[in-house]
C-alpha cells in the first residue's frame, strides 16, 4: 500500500477501529482474551502508548496531507498491523464461499486486537465538551460526528457507525468489552444525533433536575377510541389528548420558584410523555430560556397528514432552536388489565386490543453531551421497554443517564419500568431516570391492599440501589441533585481508563 493510501485510512482511528471491530465480531477472535496463554497479544500498555502517540501525529491540521512525512509520525507498530489486516481482507474477499474454512492467522487476531486497542487510546475525549488535549483532529472528529453522527471518515453510516462511548461493561465477553472510548454499531435502522451542548459550570458540585409530573389530573375519558379504522373487530385505536387549558406555565415557573426559595438552583426541567401540546412547549420553552433553564418534555402534537405524534423535546439556554424532536420508536398496546386498572372501562372494549394512533417515523436515538460527565439519551416509555432496534446503541454508547418520559401508573420497585432501568444500569451501567405524571398514577387502580403512593418517579444507578420518588402530600414536583462519581472501568485487554468513567449519583431530593 502506498503511503498516501496508508495515510488517508490511518488519519482516521475510528475507520481502522470500524474495520477491525468488524473482523473481530464476525470471527469471534476477541475469545482469545478469555484463553490462558493469550498468544501473541500485544501489551495492553503498549496498546495504549501507542494510542497516544498515534494521537500525537493527529493533533497538526498537516495530517490533512496524507502522506509520507504523516505516516513518519504514526507508530510503526500501527502501520504494520494495518498491513497484516487489510491483506487478509483482502485475501478473504477472493476467496470463494464454498473454499474449506480456515482459521484466522494468529498474527492477523493480535493486529485487530492490537489496532481496536490502540484506536480506542487515540480517541478518548471525542464526542465531549471539553475534549481532552485532541487539537484539530478532535474538532474534524467532532464536527464529523455531529453532522453525520458517526466519527468514520470513508465508512457508509448506513453499514456501520463509530460513536463515542462513556462506559464499559463490568460482566460478560462481547465487542463492547473491549474499548473505553469507541462503540461500534452495524447494519443498524436506526439513525444517530449526537449534541455537544455545554450547560454546567464545570465547578458545580451537582446538577439539578427539577421533576414536574404533569398534568397533575388526567381522567379516564381523556383516552378515548379513535375514528381511525383498524380494518379487524378485535383491533382497534385510542386517542390521547392533554388538555390545553390548564395554565402549565404557571405551574412550573411556580414549582421553579418554590425550589429556588430553598436555595436550590434548577439546571434543568423535566415534564413526561404526552403532557404538553405543541403550543404549549413553544410558550413553556421561550419562558424557561428566559429563566435560563433547560427543558426536556414529552409533546402531543400533530404530523403533516394531521395523524398525531408522540415525541421528545430538548431546548437549552443559548440555542434559540429545539435541539431535539424525536419521535416514540413504538405504540403502546392498551389490553384488559389496564382498561381495568386505568378506569377505561366506560369508552374502550375489553375485548379488543387498543393501539396508540400516534404515526410511526423513522427510528432515530439522540446524545447529548452537556459535560463530559455527562451524556444523556431520552427514551418514551415502550422505547425503554421494547428496546429492539435503539437497544443496541445505547447499550453500546452506555451514556450516563438515561431519562425515560412515561404516561404510566406509579413508578414502584416491582413495576416494568424498574426492571428494564435495572437491565441498563448493570449493563452498560447507566443511570436511569424515569418520570409519570401525577394524574396517570392518581388513575391508576392497583389491586385492592397494594400500594396506592403517588410514586411518579425512579432513579436506578449501577452502585447504588433502586429509589422510589414518591410525593408527598401538598406537594408537586421533585428537585433531584445529581453529582457525578467517577470511577475506573476496565476493558477485557487489562486498559484502565484513567478513572474517567463518570456515574451520576443521586444525593438528594427535595420535595416542591
Amino acid at each position: 500500500m502506498n503511503a498516501g493510501s496508508h495515510g488517508a485510512v490511518l488519519s482516521s482511528p475510528a475507520d481502522v477501529f470500524a474495520v477491525c471491530a468488524k473482523v473481530a465480531k464476525a470471527t469471534g477472535c476477541y475469545l482469545t482474551y478469555s484463553t490462558k496463554t493469550k498468544k501473541n497479544i500485544v501489551p495492553s500498555a503498549q496498546c495504549k502508548a501507542d494510542g497516544e502517540a498515534w494521537l500525537t501525529s493527529l493533533q497538526s491540521a498537516n495530517h490533512m496531507q496524507l502522506g509520507a512525512n504523516f505516516l513518519g509520525s504514526v507508530p510503526s507498530r500501527v502501520i504494520d498491523s494495518w498491513d497484516k489486516v487489510s491483506e487478509w481482507i483482502r485475501f478473504a474477499a477472493k476467496t470463494p464461499l464454498n473454499a474449506e474454512h480456515k482459521p484466522v492467522p494468529q498474527k492477523v487476531i493480535s493486529s485487530v486486537l492490537y489496532l481496536i486497542a490502540a484506536s480506542d487510546e487515540a480517541c478518548g475525549g471525542i464526542g465531549l465538551p471539553d475534549g481532552g488535549d485532541t487539537g484539530f483532529f478532535g474538532l474534524v472528529s467532532n464536527w464529523r460526528l455531529i453532522r453525520r453522527g458517526t466519527l468514520c471518515r470513508f465508512l457508509d453510516s448506513n453499514v456501520v457507525r463509530v460513536l463515542p462511548k462513556q462506559h464499559t461493561p463490568k460482566f460478560g465477553l462481547n465487542i463492547r468489552n473491549l474499548t473505553h472510548h469507541l462503540a461500534f454499531i452495524e447494519n443498524s435502522e436506526v439513525g444517530v444525533r449526537w449534541n455537544i451542548n455545554p450547560i454546567l459550570d464545570k465547578k458545580r458540585a451537582s446538577f439539578n433536575i427539577l421533576l414536574v409530573p404533569w398534568p397533575f389530573e388526567v381522567l379516564p375519558s381523556d383516552i378515548q377510541a379513535s375514528v381511525r379504522e383498524s380494518g379487524t373487530s378485535n383491533m382497534g385505536y385510542f386517542d390521547y389528548v392533554p388538555k390545553a387549558d390548564v395554565d402549565v406555565i404557571g405551574s412550573v415557573s411556580s414549582l421553579i420558584e418554590r425550589a429556588q426559595s430553598m436555595g436550590q438552583r434548577v439546571d434543568l426541567v423535566v415534564l413526561p410523555e404526552c403532557s404538553i401540546n405543541e403550543s404549549q412547549w413553544k410558550a413553556l420553552s421561550k419562558v424557561l430560556l428566559l429563566k435560563k433553564v433547560s427543558l426536556l418534555a414529552g409533546v402531543a402534537g400533530r404530523g403533516a397528514q394531521g395523524v398525531a405524534t408522540n415525541s421528545v423535546k430538548l431546548k437549552v439556554p443559548g440555542n434559540p432552536g429545539d435541539l431535539l424532536s424525536q419521535n416514540k420508536h413504538h405504540r403502546w398496546k392498551i389490553e384488559k388489565n389496564q382498561i381495568q386498572s386505568y378506569g377505561l372501562g366506560g369508552t374502550l372494549s375489553c375485548q379488543s386490543e387498543w393501539w396508540e394512533n400516534i404515526e410511526i417515523k423513522p427510528r432515530e436515538v439522540n446524545f447529548f453531551a452537556f459535560t463530559d460527565d455527562l451524556v444523556v439519551c431520552p427514551l418514551i416509555c415502550e422505547d425503554l421497554a421494547r428496546q429492539d432496534p435503539v437497544a443496541d446503541v445505547v447499550r453500546s454508547v452506555g451514556p450516563n443517564m438515561v431519562i425515560a418520559l412515561l404516561m404510566d401508573g406509579p413508578q414502584l420497585s416491582n413495576r416494568w419500568s424498574a426492571r428494564y432501568a435495572s437491565v441498563l444500569a448493570d449493563d452498560p451501567g447507566s443511570s436511569v431516570l424515569t418520570l409519570s405524571s401525577l394524574g396517570m398514577v392518581n388513575i391508576s387502580r392497583p389491586p385492592r391492599g397494594a400500594d396506592r403512593r403517588q410514586v411518579i418517579a425512579s432513579w436506578r444507578e449501577a452502585q447504588g440501589g433502586f429509589v422510589e420518588i414518591d410525593l408527598p402530600p401538598g406537594t408537586h414536583g421533585a428537585l433531584l441533585n445529581v453529582q457525578f462519581v467517577r470511577e475506573t472501568e476496565q476493558t477485557v485487554d487489562g486498559r484502565g481508563d484513567s478513572g474517567v468513567a463518570s456515574c451520576p449519583t443521586l444525593t438528594g431530593i427535595h420535595y416542591v
